[in-house]
């Protein structure tokens, strides 16, 4: 029988630092694997984690790398920043008062209906 899926996917944020999204069968899993490596959970149910220490920054990614390794987490980088920064930033540009909100679908059963229609442009995080 094939190891439930655990993916973290990393971005960058110009306000929130190093973003990172939970996904998979097993996104439980994943979560708590962010955690121990000391992000912060955010509303929306991602993780962050400052950058503004250098030093921190350092610490934090490398316990990341370890935990997912002792959980069985996969780690991608992700080329584009993150999404909730790219939806304020439309949000911002639009006439009248909008907001935007990054809603996350961690297991691929509740992306069902919207798998297809979102995805098969390629990557988004």
């Amino acid at each position: 029988m094939p190891t439930p899926s655990t993916e973290i996917t990393l971005s960058t944020s110009r306000t929130l630092g190093l973003v990172a999204i939970a996904s998979g069968e097993n996104y439980e899993r994943a979560n708590q694997t962010l955690e121990a490596a000391g992000f912060s959970r955010l509303s929306n149910g991602a993780y962050a984690a400052s950058l503004a220490d250098a030093q921190a920054a350092r610490h934090t990614a490398s316990a990341l790398v370890h935990r997912a390794h002792e959980h069985g987490a996969t780690l991608v980088t992700s080329s584009r920043p993150y999404l909730g920064d790219v939806g304020i930033e439309i949000a911002a540009r639009l006439p009248g008062t909008w907001n935007a909100e990054v809603e996350i679908y961690a297991h691929p059963l509740w992306q069902d209906d919207l798998w297809y229609g979102l995805w098969e442009a390629g990557e988004i995080h």
